[in-house]
């Protein structure tokens, strides 16, 4: 799991600290390019959740296709923002080795079940029984878990 991965505009890679930001994840030269489809999908959902610029861009995707397929495991990119306990974004792009995009449906501004993460994570075959997930809390103690101190 990587913490803090994100577009340079967006709140999460702003606010953490050490966090990365995904224009600089490129994947090697001449790698296939990602699926369209995936794309045209991601794009539709962030223009209707209105957080344009959020979308996972080709050569970030693309690296997280050739880190899977490098280490020959499913992988799980997730992303997700929330403001006073509303909803803005919540969607997770899954390597197994195929692409899948997996976005959070809102009813008014109420994510509906399964969540991105829950239907991500069931890919990775792990059951998330509800959407409370003890890393996104504030209380989760990131520093002791780190593997590079």
């Amino acid at each position: 799991m990587i913490r803090g991965v994100g577009s340079p505009q967006g709140f999460q890679s702003g606010r953490m600290p050490g966090a990365v930001h995904w224009d600089g994840l490129r994947p090697d030269a001449g790698a296939a390019p990602v699926d369209a489809a995936v794309g045209a999908q991601l794009q539709a959902y962030i223009t209707q959740v209105d957080m344009r610029g959020l979308d996972a861009p080709d050569a970030f995707r693309a690296w997280l296709r050739e880190v899977s397929m490098r280490l020959q495991q499913p992988l799980m990119f997730h992303t997700a923002s929330t403001f006073g306990g509303t909803c803005d974004y919540d969607y997770a792009l899954t390597y197994t080795p195929t692409e899948r995009l997996h976005a959070t449906r809102l009813d008014g501004l109420r994510p509906c079940s399964p969540t991105a993460l829950q239907s991500g994570l069931a890919c990775l075959s792990i059951t998330l029984p509800t959407s409370c997930f003890a890393l996104h809390e504030r209380s989760f103690d990131w520093a002791s878990r780190s593997l590079l101190q």
